[in-house]
């Protein structure tokens, strides 16, 4: 999904634009469900006011050659849309995982082996998972928890907090 200058509209008619045009055409081209991914009025207005003004957000969800089904990118896209409003890059030594709620918590998600090996294989140091999914490091061998920190998470603040350190 791109984030596009409508230039010459008034805030409702780029709201209207966004909502009913926009955002349902790339949910479709990216083969998501119109349930997947929503987004309330207060944000799309405040993107179309505020962000599109003084930044660029891209938010682009390929059907390409990596399959992916589920939530479980749903912190990593959150947090990549405020690093990019905040102009502030991600640790590039944290993995995440995680489904989002609209109020911000997050939940677990399958596949937690898979994602913490794939991640030992390029050297994350510290790797964000839903609190819910703590049980789950239970099943990791030994070879795979070493040198990896696991840091449990209730919320999105939380991974902020990790991914997005003070400066």
């Amino acid at each position: 999904m791109e984030l596009i200058s409508l230039a010459g509209y008034a805030e409702e008619e780029k709201l209207h634009i966004a909502t009913r045009y926009l955002i349902p055409r790339q949910l479709e081209e990216n083969g998501l469900r119109p349930d997947a991914v929503s987004f309330e009025d207060n944000a799309i207005r405040r993107i179309v006011t505020e962000s599109l003004d003084k930044n660029d957000l891209h938010v682009h969800v390929p059907a390409g050659a990596i399959p992916k089904d589920g939530p479980s990118a749903g912190v990593t896209m959150a947090t990549a849309m405020v690093s990019a409003l905040r102009n502030q890059p991600v640790r590039d030594d944290v993995a995440m995982t995680g489904e989002i709620t609209l109020s911000g918590l997050v939940l677990p998600v399958g596949g937690i082996r898979e994602k913490a090996l794939a991640a030992r294989r390029h050297g994350i140091k510290e790797f964000v998972l839903p609190a819910r999914n703590e049980p789950d490091l239970a099943e990791l061998p030994a070879e795979v928890k070493d040198g990896i920190r696991f840091i449990p998470v209730q919320t999105l603040e939380e991974v902020l907090k990790v991914a997005l350190p003070e400066r």
